[in-house]
C-alpha cells in the first residue's frame, strides 16, 4: 500500500503538484503531476509552435525543462535512476499532449529530449508554412459582423501576434524554440 507524504508545492485548486511518495524499502520517489492538455493545444501536426509553447511553459513551471534540452546523465551516476524515473513519467504525459495518430509515432523513443527533437524535425517548417498561410488568410477575411469593436480588434490582434510569433522563429532548431 502506498504511503503518500504530501510535500505538495502547489496551492489548493492548482492542478499540478510535486510530491514525495514513500514506497517502503525502495525509498521515497518524486511524483510529478502535470495538467491535462487542453484539446486546442494537442499536437495535430499543424500547430507545432502553439503546442511547443504550451509544453515549454508547463515544463518550466514544473522545473523539468532540462528534460527537453539536456542529454541523460551517465547511467553509472547517482542521479541516473531518479532522472530515468522522472523522464518516464514525463514521457507518459508527453504522449497525452498529442493526438493518438501522432503520439504513437514517438512511442519507442527513449527520452523526452529525443521525442522533443523528433517532433520538431518532423513537423517543423513545412507544416508551419501551411498554418501561417491559414492564419494570414483568416486575418484578411475577418470581419466585425455582430462583434463589439473590442472583440473584433482583440481577435485581429491575437491573429497578428500569432503570425508575428511564427515569422520570428526558426523552427528547424528545436533548441531555439525552447529558449524563446
Amino acid at each position: 500500500m502506498e504511503n503518500v507524504g504530501d510535500n505538495s508545492s502547489s496551492s489548493v485548486g492548482d492542478p499540478i503538484s510535486t510530491r514525495e511518495v514513500n514506497l517502503g524499502p525502495s525509498g521515497p520517489r518524486l511524483v510529478i503531476e502535470l495538467p491535462a492538455m487542453p484539446a486546442e493545444f494537442k499536437l495535430t501536426g499543424y500547430n507545432l509552435i502553439r503546442w511547443s509553447k504550451y509544453v515549454r511553459e508547463v515544463f518550466t513551471g514544473r522545473g523539468v525543462l532540462h528534460h527537453l534540452i539536456e542529454g541523460k546523465p551517465d547511467p553509472l551516476s547517482r542521479e541516473f535512476r531518479r532522472w530515468r524515473e522522472k523522464d518516464a513519467l514525463i514521457k507518459t504525459w508527453f504522449w497525452g499532449t498529442m493526438i493518438p495518430q501522432i503520439g504513437r509515432d514517438f512511442f519507442f523513443l527513449s527520452t523526452v529530449k529525443d521525442m522533443w527533437e523528433t517532433v520538431h524535425t518532423k513537423f517543423s517548417q513545412r507544416n508551419n508554412e501551411a498554418h501561417l498561410y491559414e492564419l494570414e488568410t483568416k486575418s484578411m477575411s475577418t470581419i466585425q459582423g455582430n462583434k463589439s469593436m473590442m472583440e473584433y480588434t482583440g481577435q485581429l490582434k491575437n491573429l497578428w501576434q500569432e503570425i508575428d510569433y511564427y515569422l520570428s522563429i526558426d523552427t528547424e532548431k528545436p533548441a531555439e524554440i525552447v529558449v524563446l
